[in-house]
């Protein structure tokens, strides 16, 4: 299961309200776009511990990225402003993402074995 920031906290850090979301599910979609045309659409379950990402430009998708087996989804803060933070765990693989939204949409994947 998937440990999740609450609505508040997700709320002031993409500065918009969900897309689609169940509670009771722990299901959030959100949908920001920056001053470059980049789309950022994110979508995570603490239920079924899934996270998945896509990027689009002027509406073309670009990018999308999905993967099951996140423990926990946090925000945090550094010189660079606010991020989001998942940690993911498949047997001996650990995978993180983070996604930045203000000034300009980021993200970082990273995989390693451990």
């Amino acid at each position: 299961m998937l440990s999740i920031p609450d609505e508040l906290e997700l709320l002031d850090f993409f500065e918009a309200t969900p897309l689609e979301k169940t509670p009771a599910e722990g299901f959030y979609c959100y949908q920001v776009s920056d001053n470059r045309g980049i789309t950022l659409v994110i979508s995570f379950s603490g239920i079924e511990g899934s996270f998945q990402i896509r990027l689009k430009n002027d509406e073309e998708e670009v990018a999308l990225f999905s993967q099951e087996g996140a423990k926990r989804l946090i925000l945090r803060k550094d010189a660079s402003g606010k991020y989001l933070y998942c940690e993911f765990e498949l047997g001996l693989v650990k995978t993180s993402a983070e996604v930045r939204v203000l000034p300009k949409i980021s993200v970082k994947w990273n995989t390693l074995l451990n």
